[in-house]
């Protein structure tokens, strides 16, 4: 049965309640802990989409072997290295499931996760549910601890700004997405700039915004120790320079309402943003003029000896 819901596009019609994604790049010997783990799920209306972005191993033999024996429809997408942000915007478009999940090709997820994602989204009032773009949740390591703190009661609706810089909430967190909602925020790609990284931070921040999530205090993804661990070198000015000015810009524009409840993360991105700008050769004060926020300038500019 599908999540009752009213969107913005009333007549919207999908074909699965979720839609659980995997970007991927040569991950063939960890991508069978999602298989395995959708393998379990208890909640069976989901798709799985896999966005492989310009593997050279045998990732799509795999994907090949599981589509013919898999109790769930698997549909498998290539291209060319374009980064995991670009991925992300095929699974938003192509998506036949009415929320979308990204679950990594390294990690895994409870049983119960799709079932207890259906749980806490219906618990939200049918008339307030257009106004949510999801539900998000915390993570686990592989011996079942939990990864950072908890939020501060559940559930709770709020934004990524306020839990991490009012909240103080630490640690990797996860959860399900609107898939209309996900279309309405894509990632950028159109840039005169290949930009190998885009924080997803980027989006998330921006959609709570106007969308918020319900924040629940269960621990639903298994997250290894591997993953994640090239994501400082994708982030380093030299490399990603791009995508490290978009991530600073967003926290001085979107939470920077929040930079009395916890400076010191905003005077970092300030400092970053004009690392960044010197890193892409852009003229500084141009930047500082597209910046929407005037505390955002005043910050840059203190930090610009930095």
């Amino acid at each position: 049965m599908m999540i009752t819901q009213e969107s913005n596009n009333q007549n919207q019609m999908y074909r699965f309640t979720f839609t659980v994604f995997t970007p991927t790049y040569n991950r063939a010997y960890t991508l069978h802990r999602v298989y395995e783990s959708l393998l379990a799920q208890t909640d069976r209306d989901f798709e799985w989409l896999i966005v492989d972005d310009g593997s050279t191993d045998n990732t799509q033999e795999l994907v090949e072997i599981w589509k013919e024996k898999a109790p769930f429809l698997i549909r498998y997408f290539y291209q060319e290295n374009r980064g995991k942000h670009t991925a992300y915007n095929i699974a938003a478009l192509e998506a036949q499931g009415e929320f979308l999940i990204c679950l990594d090709s390294d990690d895994a997820c409870v049983p119960t996760t799709l079932e207890r994602f259906r749980y806490h989204w219906n618990l939200i009032p049918s008339e307030q549910r257009s106004r949510f773009s999801g539900i998000d949740c915390h993570c686990q390591d592989t011996d079942g601890n939990l990864i950072g703190s908890l939020f501060p009661r559940s559930p709770l609706d709020s934004n990524v700004g306020e839990m991490r810089y009012r909240y103080r909430v630490q640690g990797e967190k996860w959860g399900m997405q609107r898939t209309d909602i996900m279309r309405q925020f894509l990632f950028p790609e159109n840039t005169n700039r290949k930009v190998p990284f885009v924080p997803e931070t980027v989006i998330w921040s921006s959609m709570t915004r106007q969308y918020p999530a319900r924040y629940v205090n269960e621990a639903l993804r298994i997250f290894y120790a591997n993953h994640g661990s090239d994501q400082v070198t994708k982030m380093r000015f030299t490399r990603n320079p791009l995508g490290a000015q978009l991530w600073a810009k967003s926290i001085l524009e979107i939470d920077i309402d929040y930079f009395w409840y916890s400076p010191l993360p905003f005077l970092k991105a300030a400092a970053n943003y004009s690392r960044s700008s010197l890193h892409l050769r852009e003229n500084f004060w141009k930047q500082l003029v597209r910046l929407k926020s005037n505390l955002g300038r005043v910050l840059c500019v203190l930090m610009l000896p930095v």
